[in-house]
C-alpha cells in the first residue's frame, strides 16, 4: 500500500511519434488520464504552440500522411511530480496511447494551442472492424482469443477457459470487434470459474487480459488521510452518492425461458426454490464469489430481507442449440444476461469520488474492480473519531488531472452491503 508524495513542479513527459513534434515535451501545460473498469483508458494533452510552428511541421512532415493509415500514431507519457520522480508514490509508469484526434485553435497570429486525444492500443485495434458476419467456432474463451488475434494480431490476448462446449458457433452479426467481444463477455459470466464477469485489462501494446473477477487476487493499493494529527492530509476533496433506490428495482434480477431440449419452462413461478434458485434469480446469494470492500455496519448498508419486492425481469440468454451442444443444461446458464447486469450494479449502490494528491500508483487498468484503498478519515471535532467514510473502498476507476501548478487524482470507489454474500477484500 502506497501514499502519494508531492515535490517540485508537476510535469508530463510526453513523446509523439510524428516528425516535427520533437520539442513537444516542455510545451505541455494540461493533461488528463482516465481509466475505468472494462473501459480501457483515454488521455488528453493540451500543448502551447507559439506561432503554430510545431503544428505546421507535423502536418508537413507526416501527420497528414500517417493519421489515416492503418498504422496508428503512438504517444508515450508519464505523469510526474518532478523530473527525477519515480513510480509509484511520485510518478505513473510510462504508458502508450494511440492518437485518435488532434484539435488546434488560436486567438492571435502568434498564439496557438494543440489538443491531442489518445486511447489504449487494444481499444484502437478492436474498434477497427470490417463489418464481418463470420461464424466463430469454439468456447467463448476460444472466440475471444481468436477475435483478438484477427483484429489485434500484435497484441497477445490472455483468456482463461470457459466451461462451455468447443463445438458452439458464435455469430458476429456485423458488429465491430469490440462490441462483439462485449456481447461475448455477457454470455461468458455463467461459464467462468467463479460465475463472475470477465474483467478486461489492456497492457499498452503488449497484452489484453481477460479474467473473471472472483479469481483475481485483490491488493490494497492506496492509503489516504483526512484530518490526520501527525501528517499532511492527502485527501483533498470528495463526493458520495448512496443510491438506496436500487433496492426498489434491483434487489434481484429475474429471468425466464423455455428449454427446447427438455420442454421445461424455467420461470420464478415454476421454480421450486421460490426465489433462491441461481437458475432464475441473479441476486446476492447467487453471486457469492463477487468481490466487495470489507466494511462494518456503520460504514455501509445492511442487506435487505427478501420480501419478494424489488425484483426486475430481464430476457434470458438464448439457448445454445437444442441438443445439449453447450455441455450444460439450459438452467445452468439461462441467467447470463441478468447475472452480468446484477454484478454491474454492485458498484452503483454506494459510490464515492475521492480527489487525492496526485498518485502515480494508479496506472493502466490492472486492479480496477478488485483492488481497494484505505481512507483514514478522522473527525477532530469529536476526539479523532472515525468518520463513516473511513475504511476500505473498492476502486473501479480513476482520473489524473495535471497542470503546471498541481496534480490531482480522482478515485472512483464503491461499497456494497457490509453483510453481503461475497468475497470481502
Amino acid at each position: 500500500m502506497s501514499s502519494p508524495k508531492s515535490g517540485g513542479r508537476p510535469i508530463i513527459d510526453l513523446r509523439i511519434d510524428v516528425p516535427g513534434a520533437d520539442a513537444i515535451n516542455p510545451l505541455v501545460y494540461n493533461g488528463t488520464y482516465k481509466a475505468m473498469l472494462n473501459g480501457g483508458y483515454i488521455v488528453k494533452f493540451e500543448v502551447s504552440d507559439p506561432n503554430g510552428v510545431m503544428l505546421d511541421k507535423m502536418m508537413k512532415n507526416g501527420y497528414l500522411a500517417k493519421a489515416r493509415a492503418n498504422a496508428p500514431i503512438s504517444m508515450t507519457y508519464t505523469f510526474k511530480w518532478n523530473a527525477t520522480a519515480s513510480y509509484p508514490e511520485m510518478a505513473t509508469q510510462q504508458e502508450i496511447a494511440y492518437v485518435v484526434s488532434l484539435k488546434a485553435r488560436g486567438k492571435a497570429p502568434d498564439t496557438s494551442f494543440l489538443e491531442f486525444i489518445g486511447i489504449d492500443p487494444p481499444s484502437w485495434w478492436l474498434n477497427n472492424g470490417d463489418a464481418s458476419g463470420a461464424a466463430w467456432k469454439g468456447k467463448i474463451s476460444d472466440v475471444i482469443f481468436n477475435v483478438c488475434g484477427k483484429y489485434a494480431s500484435n497484441i497477445l490476448a490472455i483468456v482463461p477457459d470457459t466451461k462451455d462446449s468447443n463445438q458452439n458457433y458464435w455469430y458476429q452479426f456485423r458488429q465491430d470487434p469490440k462490441s462483439f467481444i462485449g456481447s461475448l463477455i455477457d454470455y461468458a459470466t455463467p461459464f467462468t470459474e467463479t460465475r463472475t464477469g470477465f474483467i478486461v485489462v489492456p497492457d499498452n501494446d503488449k497484452t489484453i487480459e481477460f479474467k473473471d473477477q472472483g479469481s483475481i487476487t485483490s491488493t490494497s493499493r492506496g492509503y489516504y488521510t483526512r484530518t490526520s494529527s501527525n501528517s499532511f492530509d492527502t485527501l483533498i476533496d470528495w463526493t458520495c452518492l448512496s443510491d438506496n433506490a436500487l433496492s426498489l428495482t434491483n434487489l434481484a434480477i429475474v429471468t425466464s425461458g423455455l428449454c427446447a431440449i427438455s420442454g421445461e419452462y424455467i420461470d420464478l413461478n415454476t421454480d421450486p426454490a421460490k426465489g433462491q434458485s441461481p437458475s432464475v434469480f441473479a441476486n446476492d446469494e447467487s453471486t457469492s464469489q463477487k468481490k466487495i470492500a470489507e466494511t462494518s455496519s456503520t460504514e455501509s448498508f445492511a442487506k435487505p430481507s427478501n420480501t419478494g419486492k424489488g425484483w426486475t425481469s430481464m430476457c434470458a440468454i438464448p439457448e445454445l442449440y437444442s441438443a445439449g451442444d453447450c455441455g450444460l443444461d439450459y438452467k445452468d446458464y439461462i441467467d447470463g444476461i441478468s447475472r452480468k447486469s446484477y454484478l454491474d450494479l454492485v458498484n452503483m449502490l454506494f459510490r464515492a469520488k475521492f480527489t487525492v494528491l496526485g498518485h502515480g500508483e494508479w496506472t493502466g487498468c490492472k486492479g480496477l474492480g478488485t483492488d481497494t484503498i484505505f481512507v483514514d478519515w478522522r473527525q477532530s471535532d469529536r476526539g479523532i473519531e472515525p468518520y463513516f467514510m473511513n475504511g476500505k473502498w473498492l476502486v473501479y476507476g480513476y482520473e489524473h488531472t495535471m497542470t503546471s501548478k498541481y496534480w490531482h487524482t480522482d478515485l472512483y470507489c464503491a461499497r456494497f452491503d457490509y453483510d453481503a454474500s461475497a468475497q470481502k477484500v
